[in-house]
């Protein structure tokens, strides 16, 4: 059985750039939670809120004002990665523990963690 969107602790662990799909870099504990309306990101260097709403198997972002500071390449790499995705219409899929959210050739695979 699939978990829920909502509620479940979800950790980014695979970026995918069209063919290539590899694994998030060592040491970037990037996690996610939605709620009712808005996605919680905890682990990535700067902050902000992502409202959305889920239709079907498509999530509508809205992207808010983020703070703007620099960190680590990696650590930028995975929340350049979403913060690409959580602008505007995005396809999602649970695969009983695994998140993939996806937009044209790119997108973000997460695992529950909780």
């Amino acid at each position: 059985k699939a978990l829920p969107l909502i509620g479940t602790t979800w950790k980014a662990d695979t970026l995918i750039y069209g063919d290539v799909v590899g694994s998030t870099p060592a040491g970037v504990g990037a996690t996610f939670v939605f709620g009712q309306d808005e996605v919680t990101i905890s682990g990535l260097c700067n902050l902000g809120v992502v409202k959305y709403r889920a239709s079907g198997s498509t999530l509508i972002f809205e992207l808010g004002p983020l703070t703007r500071m620099a960190c680590a390449p990696e650590i930028m790499a995975v929340e350049q990665a979403a913060v690409a995705l959580f602008d505007g219409e995005a396809t999602y899929r649970i695969d009983p523990k695994t998140l993939t959210i996806t937009k044209g050739d790119k997108g973000l695979r997460f695992t529950a963690t909780g």
